[in-house]
């Protein structure tokens, strides 16, 4: 009976914890609705998703097909507004999640994972122990990726966060 107490208590916290996350998502859906501006559908892209999870190295990137370059209207670098230069297509994991219209999650190793995948390794600030980042997608275009990665600890991220990501790029 203490085990099954333990686990219906386990249970009760997960439901509470994916309750607050829908509230969240749902309170970022409707605000996002209401919002035409660029600047203000970014910020609000990372105040929810600071909500969500880490956001302490968090960017969002908007990708111009036609010039083929990556603009960085929003950066974050230890909890600091940053910025990074507008730069031409890459082969790093940006360009990777916009290439191939795929989330990437990688718990750590990274660097490794950047040479296994056969990207540039492009360091900007402190080098990523733990990285996720998701396309931007409309229909089948894509407008850019948003990026969260932790410059500490590995496996801060796992398939829960990328799912909840995944849900902030779609309502955007």
């Amino acid at each position: 009976q203490a085990v099954i107490s333990l686990q219906n208590a386990n249970l009760f916290a997960q439901t509470e914890v994916r309750a607050e996350e829908l509230h969240i998502l749902n309170e970022m859906s409707l605000l996002l609705s209401s919002q035409l501006e660029i600047d203000e559908i970014i910020q609000t892209i990372y105040k929810f998703t600071s909500q969500l999870m880490d956001t302490s190295y968090f960017f969002v990137c908007l990708y111009n097909s036609d010039e083929e370059s990556l603009s960085f209207p929003l950066v974050v670098e230890n909890n600091q507004i940053s910025q990074i230069e507008s730069m031409k297509k890459s082969r790093g994991l940006t360009q990777h999640i916009i290439d191939t219209k795929e989330p990437l999650l990688i718990y750590d190793n990274v660097e490794q994972t950047i040479s296994n995948l056969g990207l540039e390794h492009i360091v900007v600030g402190k080098p990523a122990q733990s990285w996720l980042g998701v396309p931007l997608l409309m229909g089948d275009q894509v407008l850019g990726a948003i990026a969260t990665q932790n410059a500490d600890k590995p496996r801060i991220f796992n398939e829960h966060h990328q799912d909840l990501l995944l849900s902030v790029a779609r309502q955007t």
